[in-house]
């Protein structure tokens, strides 16, 4: 039941953080200006948590998350 826990509690934390990755996402795009989200850290939330988890396998759902696929991801923008 612990690694439960902690997979939940984790689990929610990188779902939120990917959420609010896309919406940047979709945010860029409906006004054309640039709003950052959180790029790959909430999948790599995700992937920890699964990894607490008896079913380690899931952890592969942390690459759903957009800031990885992204080309401009690391870019500094002075």
């Amino acid at each position: 039941m612990q690694e439960w826990l902690m997979t939940i509690t984790l689990g929610i934390i990188g779902a939120f953080l990917i959420a609010v990755t896309y919406a940047a996402l979709y945010q860029n795009k409906k006004s054309k200006k640039h709003i950052s989200g959180f790029p790959f850290f909430g999948g790599f939330i995700l992937a920890v948590a699964f990894l607490f988890s008896p079913i380690k396998w899931l952890a592969f759902l942390g690459f759903i998350d957009y800031g990885l696929w992204l080309d401009r991801t690391f870019n500094v923008h002075l």
